[in-house]
């Protein structure tokens, strides 16, 4: 399991490189919304997640023992989101099973409002 902080500055976009291999490009735009009477009620979000690297098996030749991973560029959107948090409030954003195999991608956002 891994995790990571992306720090936000209101009304701008906020971009992380994630994952063990570097496959995974998360950008994320917030706006701290108030509600009549209430101060920062509410974190508007907008995510993306972009997987930008995929694993490619070479077929293997006559002198390769064993073929060799390589990682091809890519851009495959996986997710596109908008959803209102309360600050210090948490969210599950979208699963995905990624390429059909046994590894899966579980997105867990939480906002919290800094002065």
């Amino acid at each position: 399991m891994d995790s990571a902080l992306i720090r936000a500055v209101d009304e701008e976009s906020s971009t992380m490189i994630i994952g063990d291999a570097a496959q995974f490009k998360l950008e994320i735009q917030g706006n701290a919304a108030s509600v009549k009477g209430q101060a920062l009620a509410v974190i508007q979000t907008d995510i993306l997640l972009l997987q930008i690297k995929e694993k490619v098996t070479p077929q293997p030749t006559a002198k390769d023992v064993s073929p060799s991973v390589v990682w091809a560029s890519i851009s495959r959107e996986l997710l596109r989101s908008h959803l209102n948090l309360k600050s210090g409030e948490r969210a599950v954003v979208g699963v995905s099973r990624l390429d059909g195999g046994e590894k899966g991608l579980i997105l867990i956002v939480s906002g919290k409002v800094i002065d």
